[in-house]
């Protein structure tokens, strides 16, 4: 499988451990590959990796155009995009293909993710607009069974962690911005929209999300690969009853892949 890493660099950094596990995955599975670097003033210190010079100061938390210029240079077919602080976990790829295999007509795929204290991160995950927009018709009940699952929480929306075993709600589900394996063709047909930055309401991923998914996309579940954060502090998903997820299910219907 042939696939263009995609990493996202912050000011000041340099992905030296995401490199790392790329590189690993890559060699243990013979794979085509190329890895693809966007920042400023990155130092070009290894030669299997490309530099794209991204000026920081035109716009702050300009990801958008950040992950539209990887696609538009990107040499493969599949895209993995992700920021500086991910890692994949050995057998990634080999998991990657198996899921493949299974969805042969996926967009984009999710798998797993972990924060450096085994929890949950953003994976598999509903869109916080379409939690609001049920929460509202019954927030007496609803409200109460979210955040008591979550009661760390700001908002019931954001107990939006689906069950991994769920797989007919990608109609309303949303791919998290710092991990995206996305096929290439599908982010140049609907990019991400450059007016927004990070932290931009409702969030730039969720909003390319709903767009991605109005253009017939579909967003499948890798259960066979699992990627890691190497930075502290991350959010800490946490996965809704099945209660709301039938809930779900009654106001937005169900629509198997």
């Amino acid at each position: 499988m042939k696939i263009t890493y995609g990493i996202c660099v912050g000011p000041g950094q340099y992905p030296t451990d995401t490199i790392a596990s790329i590189q690993d995955e890559a060699y243990q599975y013979q794979e085509d590959y190329e890895i693809v670097l966007i920042g400023e003033n990155i130092p070009n210190i290894n030669s299997n990796v490309r530099v794209i010079d991204f000026d920081e100061s035109v716009k702050t938390g300009w990801i958008t155009r950040k992950k539209n210029l990887i696609a538009q240079a990107a040499k493969y077919p599949t895209l993995c995009l992700m920021h500086d602080y991910f890692l994949l976990r050995g057998g990634w790829i080999y998991g990657l293909l198996m899921a493949v295999e299974q969805n042969p007509n996926w967009s984009v795929m999710c798998n797993r993710i972990y924060n450096m204290d085994y929890t949950r991160h953003a994976d598999w995950m509903i869109n916080p607009r379409k939690m609001e927009e049920l929460i509202v018709t019954n927030p007496e009940r609803y409200t109460p069974l979210l955040m008591g699952e979550a009661p760390h929480e700001n908002h019931p929306k954001f107990v939006n962690g689906l069950p991994y075993s769920v797989s007919d709600l990608g109609h309303i589900q949303y791919i998290s911005g710092g991990f995206i394996l996305v096929k290439t063709s599908a982010l140049l047909n609907v990019p991400m929209n450059e007016d927004m930055v990070w932290g931009t309401p409702p969030g730039e991923d969720v909003e390319w999300s709903e767009r991605l998914i109005a253009n017939d996309h579909k967003i499948v579940y890798n259960k066979h690969s699992v990627t890691d954060i190497g930075k502290p502090g991350k959010w800490q998903v946490t996965q809704m009853p099945m209660e709301f997820v039938t809930e779900l299910r009654k106001y937005y219907g169900s629509n198997p892949l």
